[in-house]
């Protein structure tokens, strides 16, 4: 899953809606240039700002980041990691992230 393909997934999806980036920006709290940061694949986007702008486009996270199906499930795998609201990371769970991410270099 690369950055840039969920940025243009996402521009797709405003121009298919007759949105602009600054009613993205409004319905999701992100700023205009932050957003374009992220749309233009300049800035890593986080699992929570994914989630944030899929909410704001009525879409499913899969939607935005589907590439290929298994792609799909080692990315909800590491969201569900990733999103314990500050909870520290077990040795188990910091294992598996580094399975995925060597895996797919």
């Amino acid at each position: 899953m690369a950055e840039k393909d969920i940025g243009e997934r996402i521009k797709s999806i405003l121009k298919a809606r007759n949105m602009t980036q600054k009613e993205l920006s409004d319905r999701t709290g992100i700023s205009t240039s932050l957003l374009s940061k992220y749309l233009s694949s300049n800035l890593f986007m986080r699992s929570d700002v994914l989630c944030n702008i899929a909410k704001a486009l009525d879409v499913s996270v899969n939607t935005l980041i589907e590439d290929n199906p298994s792609q799909t499930n080692t990315y909800t795998e590491c969201v569900d990691i990733l999103s314990r609201e500050g909870a520290p990371l077990s040795e188990e769970d910091k294992m598996k992230l580094i399975k995925i991410i060597m895996e797919h270099e």
